[in-house]
C-alpha cells in the first residue's frame, strides 16, 4: 500500500497484492476448476479542501483477494467516484457513482453480476440543535448465467431527523424502498431510536415498523438494543436484535 501527497490538497494512493489459490471458489461455496488471477490492484486520487472533496478510484480484485476463512472480499472490478460540497459548516451535499462487475476470471462456474449505482444526498444542521439528512440511491443490478439473464432496478429514499436532549440523542428515520426484479416489491419503514450517554457507558434502543407490499401487504415490528463501555485499556460492545425483519 502506498500514498503520495502531491500538494496539501491532492493525494494519490494505491494498493497491490498477490495471492495464489489452487482452485477458484464459486459464489455458492463450491470449488471451481480454474485458478484465480494472482494480482489485485487499486489506484485512486483525492482532492480535498474544507469546502470541496473529489475522490475517484479503480479497483480490480481477484477472487483470491483477502482469502480469510469465514470471510469473503474481492472478486470485483470497476470505477468509483464521489463529490462532496460544503458551502458552509451547517450544510453538506454529496453524490457518488460506481460501476462494478464480479467474476473477473470469467469462470464458467461463477454467476456474473454487473451493478451500476448512483447516490446523492444532503445533511443540514438546523436551529435548536436539530439536524436533518436525506439520500437517494439508485442501483441497477444484472446477473448473467448460462441461458438466463435477470435485471433488477432498485431505488431507495431515506430521511432522518435527529436532536440531542440532555444525555439523550433522539433519531427518527423514514425509508422507502422499491425493488424491481422478477417479483417487484415495495417496502416502507419508520424507525425511532434513542441513545443515552452516561459517563463511560452508552445505551441505545430502537423500534422499527416495516411494511412490505408485493402480492399482499405484510407488516412487522423490529427491536434493537445495544450497549458500549469505554475504559482506559479496553472497550466492550453488546447488541441484541429481535423481530421479523422483512
Amino acid at each position: 500500500q502506498s500514498s503520495f501527497a502531491m500538494t496539501k490538497h491532492i493525494k494519490f494512493y494505491g494498493e497491490a497484492s498477490a495471492s495464489f489459490t489452487s482452485a477458484l471458489a464459486g459464489t455458492a461455496g463450491t470449488a471451481g476448476t480454474e485458478e484465480s488471477k494472482p494480482m489485485s490492484l487499486t489506484g485512486g486520487a483525492v482532492y480535498d479542501t474544507p469546502m470541496f472533496t473529489a475522490r475517484a478510484n479503480y479497483t480490480s480484485q481477484s477472487a483470491a483477494y483477502l482469502p480469510i476463512a469465514g470471510q469473503f472480499a474481492g472478486d470485483r472490478q470497476g470505477p468509483f467516484g464521489e463529490l462532496r460540497y460544503r458551502p458552509f459548516k451547517a450544510l453538506e451535499v454529496y453524490a457518488s457513482a460506481s460501476k462494478y462487475r464480479n467474476n473477473i476470471e470469467d469462470s464458467s462456474d461463477v454467476i456474473t453480476y454487473h451493478s451500476i449505482g448512483y447516490s446523492a444526498g444532503t445533511s443540514l444542521t438546523l436551529p435548536w440543535k436539530f439536524s436533518v439528512s436525506g439520500s437517494l440511491t439508485i442501483l441497477d443490478y444484472t446477473s448473467n448465467e448460462p441461458g438466463m439473464t435477470e435485471d433488477s432496478k432498485n431505488r431507495q429514499l431515506s430521511f432522518t431527523l435527529a436532536r440531542p436532549i440532555g444525555r439523550h440523542n433522539l433519531r427518527i428515520t423514514v425509508r422507502d424502498l422499491e425493488l424491481n426484479a422478477s417479483a417487484p416489491q415495495h417496502q416502507r419503514s419508520e424507525e425511532i431510536e434513542d441513545s443515552v450517554n452516561w459517563r463511560r457507558l452508552t445505551f441505545s434502543a430502537a423500534i422499527r415498523r416495516q411494511e412490505t407490499i408485493d402480492t399482499e401487504v405484510q407488516q412487522s415490528l423490529f427491536f434493537r438494543g445495544a450497549m458500549q463501555a469505554h475504559f482506559r485499556h479496553f472497550n466492550a460492545y453488546a447488541q441484541m436484535e429481535i423481530g421479523n425483519d422483512l
